[in-house]
């Protein structure tokens, strides 16, 4: 059967200027990615003097710009798959300190945010291809293992534990669930790419172990949100791939006995058991009295929050009397309510819910390298929604970068 060559490249207005290609920023954006995941500047401390993420970045948007004034490349905005719906979120983001009980605070975040949003419009525009997507991709498995060995090696080292017995690295990978969190997002990527690429034995069976090594991860992190996470992102991609054969079968049982069975599983931490017992450990407590606290905020200010960034300064303000100490939302949908307002909450489930379907459509029109594409993006943001219940992940890079592979995937589905 003849076999159809795959178009790679929008059908941008096309010059004989390089610079139409935004290699340069496509590149610069890899790095970003790199640099983000790896955590560069703890990971090489001469680094840090020259704030690597943040001149990458700029590199990146710099040869965005060059691009489009001097290749005359096509400017895209991302507006479709949920981007609407999420420039109108981070606009209240920074209109926020205009109204927020502490606005020095806020502004200070919604100045932090602005980097989230250029990496969303950069990825947008420079993820012009199926080849550059699945690049994108790639980078972030690659990197992501940085953080995965990392927690593994310490683990066995027995050093950087947290509470005796969880795995964790180095930067904001000190926090175990932190950990697990980029490995469920960067899971269903890899298991896409492998689907990818069929006829090449050596890189699915190098992405299947790397798929091994983020499981190792989770288990060793004792992140009950990171292996829900897993466990669910499983499920879905393998419900998906049932009918191709046992080893979805397989996996799947495999994953649910290493969840239940091993020692090292979240799930039979010494609290969970408490837990199970009737017992709620202060782990678990700080979670509840959290989400009180949120819930406290909304009620009183529903239609603006307490303001961006300023859910723990105003813990103590709004905790229940049986509360303990000041602790981060552990929610992604309770924080945003909190410090943002109901409003932004419904436009950022919105965004989430818009982006499903815009990928759901692009797998069905896609060939099927871009329909594994589609569907590993989709999977990893509902990995994201499930992570968020116990993890407040609404500002985090991976949100942001599947969302940026989305905005691109619609965008070149649309056009194929």
């Amino acid at each position: 059967m003849a076999v159809t060559a795959e178009p790679q490249a929008i059908p941008f207005p096309r010059t004989r200027v390089d610079a139409e290609r935004a290699t340069g920023a496509f590149v610069a954006f890899l790095a970003f990615i790199v640099t983000v995941n790896t955590m560069l500047p703890v990971l090489v401390p001469p680094l840090d003097a020259l704030k690597p993420g943040k001149t990458v970045i700029a590199f990146a948007a710099l040869g965005l710009i060059w691009a489009v004034v001097l290749g005359r490349r096509r400017f895209h905005l991302g507006i479709g798959a949920g981007g609407a719906a999420f420039y109108l979120f981070f606009a209240i983001v920074i209109a926020s300190p205009l109204w927020s009980l502490w606005p020095t605070l806020s502004l200070e975040s919604a100045g932090d945010s602005l980097k989230y949003a250029a990496a969303f419009l950069v990825a947008a525009n420079v993820l012009d291809t199926r080849r550059r997507i699945r690049a994108a991709a790639a980078v972030i498995v690659l990197s992501t293992l940085f953080p995965a060995i990392g927690a593994i090696a310490n683990y066995l080292a027995g050093t950087n534990l947290v509470e005796g017995t969880r795995a964790a690295w180095i930067g904001s990978f000190g926090n175990p669930n932190f950990v697990a969190y980029y490995v469920v997002i960067a899971t269903p990527l890899a298991l896409a790419l492998r689907e990818a690429f069929p006829e090449r034995r050596l890189v699915r069976f190098g992405l299947l172990g790397i798929v091994g090594i983020f499981v190792a991860a989770v288990l060793v992190t004792g992140s009950r949100g990171g292996a829900l996470g897993l466990a669910a992102v499983f499920v879905l991609w393998f419900a998906r791939s049932l009918a191709k054969g046992r080893i979805a079968i397989g996996a799947a049982f495999a994953i649910v006995a290493a969840l239940f069975l091993t020692p090292t599983s979240p799930l039979n931490r010494v609290d969970t058991h408490e837990n199970l017992a009737g017992d709620i450990d202060p782990s678990s407590q700080g979670r509840i009295d959290a989400w009180r606290t949120a819930l406290n905020m909304v009620y009183d200010r529903p239609l603006t929050g307490v303001g961006a960034g300023a859910f723990v300064v105003g813990y103590d303000k709004y905790a229940p009397g049986d509360a303990g100490p000041a602790r981060a939302a552990h929610n992604s949908f309770m924080l945003v309510a909190a410090e943002l307002g109901v409003p932004a909450l419904a436009i950022f489930l919105g965004g989430l819910v818009v982006t499903f379907l815009a990928l759901g459509a692009a797998a069905r029109r896609a060939p099927p390298r871009a329909s594994a594409m589609a569907r590993g993006v989709q999977t990893s943001l509902f990995g994201m929604c499930v992570c968020s219940m116990t993890g407040g992940y609404a500002f985090t890079w991976p949100l942001y970068f599947c969302l940026g592979l989305a905005s691109a995937i619609a965008l070149r589905e649309k056009r194929a």
